[in-house]
């Protein structure tokens, strides 16, 4: 950035210029975008060069279910300002299908400025597949994108859910793929999907690109909710599964790490046979990965959770107890935030001095910014005892290479939503 908060487009090196922890007034107007295209916001994804990319489902007429047929992607500005040259004044929609319906799940943002889309489509009479575009810079489906920009599925029925881009330009997409028990539909089985640069589905990674993986209860009742690839090419995968209990009764829910090999292959010396699962917390929603090799872990619990957890592993795979408190860090939110449907750690990320910020939801969809020093402890001169609440709600977060903090999401949801992006000085 300049000094006067402008873009640095040709210069994504330059040194970033230092702001007060809080709302960064720089941005936008007084800290905030305010968008119009976007307003079921599912990712924020920040460019080397200063340009943020949100995506979500895009305003349109909704069919019988109630969902949109196509998808957006609306580019903003470093500054806060929309891009005029992507889309129409900033926002590109996609139409996916003729009919039927989709939702967006997730996103990923190349080096080059391409935006990747993953999420469902529903044909109208027909079973829900996975789907994955790629737009142009300018916002335009990308034609040497699998066919005619939009990849193939690699599982019937399955749904993507995380998306990480390899430093190839391939594509690791994980979801979850539904299996039917008996008179009952449906379970779940974690799905890998790897595609080369070009959208094409890697005949070297599992078996013909996908890789599908049953944990917990009969056949297999497991869910992705984030994947991250490690330098040496290993795979993790977080999420949750539904674990037989221990005094026969009920299946218990309980957040999930898998680690994969580069080919898609269960990682034993990980866990158990490379599974690891949490007893105490049910999901495991965001991964981050630090300089020294560490994986951090975002984990929540239903209904009265009411603080912010991290959890860390180390690179040889084994709880981390000098983290926090024998391993978990956690940010108590107050108890009137917390109510009703509790607290929820959706996101983690390692920032470059090597604290840590957690992205969260309070009860009442409220977006949670929590900063955490190297050891887990909470960063008292961040808000309020290491606690910052935005003013969105139901939305996410993500941060830049310089090291700030975005929240994408919705500003007015009484008024049936209305886009915004703030930015943090962290």
């Amino acid at each position: 950035m300049d000094s006067d908060g402008g873009l640095s487009r040709g210069h994504p090196g330059d040194a970033p210029v230092s702001c007060p922890a809080g709302l960064d007034l720089s941005f936008g107007q007084q800290g905030r975008y305010q968008g119009s295209g976007t307003p079921f916001v599912q990712a924020v994804l920040p460019g080397v060069d200063g340009r943020l990319v949100v995506v979500g489902d895009a305003p349109g007429v909704p069919d019988h279910e109630g969902l949109p047929a196509v998808w957006a992607a609306a580019e903003i500005l470093g500054e806060g300002r929309a891009d005029p040259s992507f889309g129409v004044g900033g926002t590109a929609t996609v139409q996916l299908l003729p009919d039927g319906n989709g939702s967006v799940s997730a996103g990923a943002l190349q080096s080059d400025g391409k935006v990747i889309i993953a999420g469902s489509v529903h044909p109208s009479g027909g079973t829900s597949q996975w789907s994955l575009a790629r737009l142009k810079q300018d916002g335009s489906l990308d034609a040497g994108f699998g066919s005619g920009g939009l990849a193939p599925s690699p599982v019937a029925g399955a749904a993507p859910a995380s998306v990480a881009i390899l430093p190839d330009g391939s594509l690791l997409v994980a979801g979850t793929a539904r299996v039917p028990v008996g008179d009952y539909c449906c379970d779940g089985n974690v799905v890998i999907a790897k595609y080369d640069a070009s959208g094409r589905l890697d005949p070297g990674f599992g078996s013909d690109g996908v890789v599908t993986t049953a944990v917990g209860v009969a056949a297999g009742d497991a869910y992705a909710s984030a994947i991250l690839s490690l330098p040496e090419g290993h795979i993790v995968v977080g999420g949750f599964a539904y674990v037989p209990a221990g005094d026969g009764g009920a299946a218990r829910q309980e957040a999930m790490l898998l680690r994969y090999s580069s080919v898609g292959t269960l990682e034993a010396t990980f866990g158990a046979g490379g599974v690891v699962l949490f007893a105490n917390y049910g999901r495991a929603n965001g991964l981050a990965l630090q300089s020294d090799g560490n994986l951090l872990i975002s984990l929540s619990n239903s209904g009265s959770a009411s603080a912010l957890v991290v959890a860390r592993y180390t690179a040889a795979g084994a709880l981390d107890l000098t983290f926090g408190d024998e391993g978990f860090a956690r940010v108590d939110v107050p108890s009137g935030d917390a109510a009703p449907g509790g607290v929820v750690a959706s996101s983690v990320f390692s920032l470059p001095d090597g604290s840590i910020l957690v992205g969260g939801e309070a009860g009442d969809g409220t977006v949670l910014l929590a900063k955490l020093g190297a050891n887990g402890a909470a960063d008292a001169a961040f808000g309020e005892g290491g606690l910052a609440r935005t003013s969105l709600v139901f939305g996410v977060a993500a941060v830049t290479p310089d090291g700030k903090a975005v929240v994408a999401g919705d500003s007015a949801p009484a008024a049936g939503g209305v886009p915004a992006v703030e930015r943090y000085c962290l």
